[in-house]
């Protein structure tokens, strides 16, 4: 794909979806990466089991799942 949603268009993407995919994927958390060229939103997964079959896009967007657990504060 090459990259039609400015970086600006793609977080607002984001934000409208961030809580549907965290819940839809049992997330950690969202974000915006990059693929070579490409522009994705990153799925961070709580675990392996969540992950999803390889080609899922957000209106066009391709979607990279990680597998990082939960995030933790070490403050």
């Amino acid at each position: 794909m090459t990259d039609p949603l400015t970086l600006e268009a793609l977080r607002a993407l984001l934000d409208r979806n961030r809580a549907e995919l965290i819940a839809q994927y049992d997330a950690a958390g969202v974000g915006i990466g990059k693929e070579g060229t490409e522009h994705v939103i990153v799925i961070y997964l709580l675990s392996e089991g969540h992950h999803p079959p390889a080609g899922a896009t957000l209106e066009g967007v391709p979607l990279k799942f990680v597998v990082t657990g939960p995030f933790t504060n070490r403050n």
